[in-house]
């Protein structure tokens, strides 16, 4: 089934016409044991929002820190094999025409 939400509607100050727009929404269920329910909806209360919204904002937070430690490790293995070159800031802008 496909749920639809209108996330923002818009009114012209001149018009009679409202545009609409539509998000395609998926629905995730997660179990918790009574300690985890607890724990959970008290920190969406100190943070005064909802658990939706405490669990995606949380698992992007999480998704970020993940792929920035994956870059760094990268990095980190190029340069180890000598694949890294630097350049001083002078060079820099004069590559970039300042």
């Amino acid at each position: 089934m496909i749920k639809i939400k209108f996330i923002k509607i818009y009114r012209l100050e001149y018009c009679n016409t409202i545009f609409l727009e539509v998000m395609d929404m998926k629905t995730v269920s997660v179990r918790l044991n009574a300690e985890e329910e607890r724990a959970f909806t008290a920190y969406a209360d100190l943070m005064g929002e909802p658990l939706s919204t405490l669990f995606k904002r949380l698992m992007e937070e999480k998704l970020e820190d993940e792929f920035d430690m994956k870059l760094a490790e990268d990095f980190l293995e190029r340069q180890a094999r000598g694949e890294v070159e630097y350049i001083t800031h002078e060079e820099l802008m004069k590559e970039l025409d300042f």
